[in-house]
């Protein structure tokens, strides 16, 4: 869930620099994608999902499926992609999607493969990266996603932290460790971030701690993150 122009809570993950207010305005009331089905259209338990207001494209993780769906705002579907397997292109369990508007590149974790792919807004697989470990660029069990200002930020559940990557996925940093006191995190489920001037706010779903930690990045062009309960 992110927040939208006005500080209000939207049921869409809303991508930094996009119009969240359009959402609210357009998106009807309603229900699609009932399952559970492997039919193109429906859905698996889906998880993760993100909005890109400009295009009018709704990405959805069809988890159990293991592939991304793309969806108009009204529930039509516009595009598959993605299959069971190992391979480029391919899911073991596909939790969490991000979008990039700017460059038009789709972001999404592989929950059993613990890495993260990436495509083009038709679907075309272009590269992933990460693998199974706790240094720096691995993953335990990567789960939510977000895109802001030129970073991708990963909730790396089993390693109990976020990590921050630019949008080719070279590593930058990662922030949080296993535990109960502030900072510190429990299998980390998802992520969302609101610009804030000019820094921003880094939301994480600490899961097995039952709240939500928010941090602060002071600048736009470095990571510096702190974490407190909210």
């Amino acid at each position: 869930v992110s927040l939208d122009g006005n500080g209000d809570p939207s049921d869409l993950s809303v991508s930094a620099g996009e119009d969240a207010s359009y959402l609210a305005r357009s998106a009807p009331c309603g229900v699609f994608g009932l399952g559970p089905s492997a039919e193109v259209g429906q859905l698996s338990a889906p998880r993760g999902i993100a909005a890109c207001p400009r295009t009018g494209a709704l990405f959805v993780a069809d988890s159990n499926n293991h592939r991304l769906q793309a969806f108009s705002l009204t529930g039509q579907v516009r595009l598959a992609f993605g299959r069971r397997g190992a391979g480029p292109g391919e899911f073991e369990c596909v939790t969490g999607v991000a979008v990039d508007p700017a460059s038009r590149r789709v972001f999404a974790t592989d929950r059993y493969n613990h890495k993260v792919l990436v495509f083009d807004y038709q679907g075309e697989f272009l590269r992933q990266f990460g693998a199974e470990g706790s240094g720096p660029g691995q993953f335990r069990y990567p789960w939510g996603a977000a895109v802001h200002s030129g970073h991708l930020y990963v909730a790396d559940k089993k390693n109990h932290r976020v990590q921050v990557f630019d949008l080719d996925g070279q590593f930058l940093s990662s922030f949080g460790e296993h535990g109960r006191s502030d900072g510190q995190l429990d299998n980390p489920h998802f992520v969302c971030v609101r610009p804030d001037g000019a820094s921003a706010l880094v939301f994480v779903s600490d899961s097995n701690n039952n709240r939500v930690q928010v941090g602060s990045r002071i600048q736009i062009g470095a990571i510096l993150i702190c974490l407190h309960t909210y």
